[in-house]
């Protein structure tokens, strides 16, 4: 005879099943994704200071292409290019490298695959603020000059697919240049974030 289960060995059942994920969470295999590709673009307000002569523009056209590498679970390493443009596609040029460290306070950078050998859960938290650092350089067309100085970050990274994450980042960089000239760009980035698996154990 065929036997059935009854509600509470099926509740217990369950119970077991989670205890087994969540054991896998801590114990047993956890990857990482290990790197994000972004692609930014949105307005930005450069001001230059040359002796006693200052100007700036404000306007969108503000390109960004960087690629995120996790050190640890809640921080990154980025490296990438940005570039400039007066006339949101064109006119006078900006552009050059940016470094930085991102750091999540509240959530992994990304999301986080936890396996055992009969179940496998993916974790990806739906908001993920975080803070920056970074150095940049830039190249201003016009004048020939070159900028070199420090920015903060401050920004947060939204879920929307498996391969694909809405990013927010609001951007203050200091720049010094030639004969005690100075610059400062803000900028608000909005685009894409794209996680991609190196591997995982």
């Amino acid at each position: 005879m065929k036997k059935t289960l009854q509600p509470k060995s099926l509740k217990l059942k369950s119970y077991l099943f989670l205890m087994r994920i969540f054991l896998a969470i801590f114990f047993i295999s956890t990857s990482v994704y290990a790197g994000k590709f972004d692609l930014l673009t949105g307005p930005f307000s450069l001001k230059a200071k040359v002796n006693d002569q200052e100007g700036g523009v404000s306007t969108v056209g503000a390109y960004n292409i960087t690629y995120m590498l996790d050190l640890l679970p809640s921080l990154q390493l980025g490296a990438g290019y940005t570039v400039l443009m007066s006339n949101t596609f064109g006119g006078d040029l900006a552009f050059g490298i940016d470094a930085g460290l991102y750091y999540f306070p509240l959530t992994p950078s990304g999301q986080v695959d936890a396996k055992s050998i009969n179940a496998l859960l993916n974790i990806k938290p739906l908001w993920r603020p975080f803070v920056g650092g970074s150095f940049h350089q830039r190249q201003a067309q016009s004048t020939e000059s070159s900028y070199a100085g420090f920015g903060v970050s401050l920004g947060v990274e939204r879920a929307l697919d498996y391969f694909f994450d809405l990013k927010l980042n609001l951007r203050h960089v200091l720049l010094s240049g030639p004969n005690g000239s100075t610059a400062t760009e803000t900028t608000f980035f909005i685009g894409a974030s794209m996680p991609f698996q190196l591997g995982g154990k």
